[in-house]
């Protein structure tokens, strides 16, 4: 037991901390993998590779780490020993660790360790490199005594588009000795990685068939292009133009492994359709390898996506505020992202190659996808963001203040501070819901108290077009003004009906001992949030006549944005 116990600290120790104990002898000789290059075929997603140890004595497990560069991910670890005792895959500053060990040295010489199955996507090139690997022995008094090496060896990962040899992304092992049996033929085509995808009208009509109504009474049509779309980068996805123009209330929900999108009937404006006949959404992955260096800084190995509509084959610039596109991009987190999901969000890179936070962005652990709705098409980007405050680091609220403020919708009160316990005046709230909601109209006319050079300007002027806020009377707003809790709990009960999330059911006051204190104007919003949960109340009260701290905006601005989002 001794002995197991002591390997596993070694083990441990080596995933998370990266110590270890240095042996004075230099037993261990080399690490090294199976292969120096993989041409992956164009086809495959995973390929595998052994790695091999050659340790001059008897060792009881070893331990490694690798780096990746490029769109790769470790899948599975399979070790030559199943008996051995593993450590699952750690992540640590950008290394992969992993690692096994047993009761006793029994593995001696040169070794084949086990095989690493890697997930490969996209086309850009990619490296892995052996940047340590470790053995560790038991020693004669049953201690663990750990040996460290830095390989540093590297294997170089490529996509072949130019052949399609089926064998699991390995170079082909039996290549065709003649490839162009009539040499007065031209050589075929090369693969581009691109699909043209027809939805006709029996599809329409099956999609039709097996639709269901959504809870706003909208008709779902699904197409589920999975299979069909294979393993292509690139997919042109052709229909009607009368599957979308349509008096129907209806989405169209068109479903690839690049992306997911639901489009709502006359997405395209009948000005801008004109007479065309069919409509066509392009989809396709983007090589990060061609992006900005300033782009690719931001957005790392995440995937890129571009995205646009041609009527009869002509390209558009499509946009349309009131009828937004909803895109779901499958992803998978590592094992930091895991950790502060909150923090995935979406870039728009505009034509100027600059990125645009596309604050609607948000991961779903329940189908694995990046979801975020936009009013125009293009380049989109998931990035993992990190943004703190020096004074949050206690806060009960950091990460709700931290999701929200790497999506641009709160602010801090300087560069390092967003001062938690601080009141919230009404236009910093209003500003902060808006941001929220992802509303940009103006109102025609604004409030008296609110100047057009105010940071919150066009915020106000947005509330008050959509409703949101209707000024403390006189056309005022009182911007400066510390906002109760009640008055939050009105403008979130408002801001969930504008946004088509309508409260309806009602929570008694009864067990909350400061009941009374709640004004009749707040009463049937304070029922409703409290029912719906984004209120809880404190110590049985509800506070309603306290004033709002920074922190609690962003607590129950995030349990709204988790509810629209």
């Amino acid at each position: 037991m001794r002995i197991k116990w002591m390997a596993a600290i070694i083990i441990i120790s080596f995933l998370s901390l990266q110590t270890t104990v240095f042996a004075d002898n230099n037993k261990l000789e080399k690490a090294e993998f199976s292969q120096q290059s993989v041409t992956a075929d164009k086809n495959a997603n995973t390929f595998s590779l052994d790695i091999t140890v050659i340790n001059n004595a008897p060792f009881s497990g070893a331990e490694f780490g690798l780096e990746l560069k490029g769109s790769l991910k470790i899948k599975s670890v399979e070790y030559s020993d199943k008996t051995a005792n593993k450590a699952g895959v750690t992540e640590k500053a950008g290394v992969y660790y992993f690692g096994f060990f047993s009761d006793a040295n029994k593995y001696n010489g040169k070794v084949t360790i086990g095989k690493v199955t890697f997930e490969y996507t996209g086309n850009a090139d990619a490296q892995i490199t052996m940047n340590e690997a470790s053995v560790i022995t038991i020693s004669n008094d049953k201690n663990a005594v750990s040996e460290k090496i830095f390989p540093k060896t590297a294997v170089q990962v490529k996509r072949d588009t130019s052949t399609d040899s089926g064998n699991g992304g390995n170079p082909n092992p039996y290549p065709n000795p003649n490839p162009n049996p009539n040499p007065s033929d031209p050589s075929p085509p090369k693969p581009t990685g691109e699909k043209r995808l027809e939805i006709d009208a029996a599809a329409i009509n099956d999609a039709i068939s097996h639709a269901h109504t959504d809870k706003h009474g909208i008709q779902v049509l699904t197409f589920d292009l999975n299979k069909s779309a294979g393993q292509a980068d690139s997919l042109t996805i052709a229909f009607p133009a009368t599957l979308l123009n349509t008096t129907v209330k209806r989405k169209v929900i068109l479903e690839t492994p690049i992306a997911y999108v639901a489009l709502p009937a006359n997405v395209i404006a009948s000005q801008q359709l004109g007479g065309a006949a069919n409509i066509e959404l392009h989809i396709s992955r983007i090589d990060n390898a061609g992006l900005l260096e300033s782009v690719k800084t931001r957005i790392g190995a995440h995937p890129v996506i571009d995205m646009y509509f041609t009527l009869d084959g002509k390209k558009i610039a499509w946009k349309n505020a009131d009828k937004p596109v909803t895109v779901s991009i499958p992803y998978s987190p590592n094992q930091i992202e895991s950790k502060n999901l909150d923090l995935l969000v979406v870039y728009y890179i505009d034509s100027n190659n600059k990125l645009q936070i596309v604050s609607n962005g948000n991961y779903h652990s329940a189908d694995g996808k990046v979801t975020f709705t936009a009013p125009h098409l293009g380049q989109f980007a998931l990035a993992f963001l990190q943004k703190t405050f020096e004074d949050i680091q206690t806060s009960w609220a950091k990460k709700e203040i931290e999701a929200l403020a790497v999506r641009n919708i709160i602010t801090g009160t300087s560069e390092k501070t967003f001062s938690p316990q601080k009141n919230i005046t009404r236009a910093d709230f209003i500003k902060m819901l808006v941001g929220v909601l992802g509303k940009t109209e103006q109102a025609a006319s604004g409030f008296q108290d609110v100047s057009p050079s105010d940071y919150y300007f066009e915020a106000v002027s947005t509330a008050k077009a959509i409703g949101l806020a209707g000024g403390t009377g006189d056309n005022k707003f009182n911007p400066k003004a510390q906002i109760t809790r009640q008055e939050m709990m009105v403008l979130l009960d408002r801001a969930l009906a504008i946004s088509g999330e309508q409260l309806t059911e009602k929570a008694s006051l009864a067990a909350f001992a400061d009941r009374d204190r709640v004004s009749g104007y707040a009463k049937d919003s304070v029922s409703k949030l409290i029912a719906s949960g984004i209120i809880q109340g404190s110590s049985g009260k509800l506070r309603p006549q306290d004033h709002l701290t920074r922190a609690e905006s962003a607590r129950v601005l995030q349990l709204v944005y988790k509810l629209l989002y």
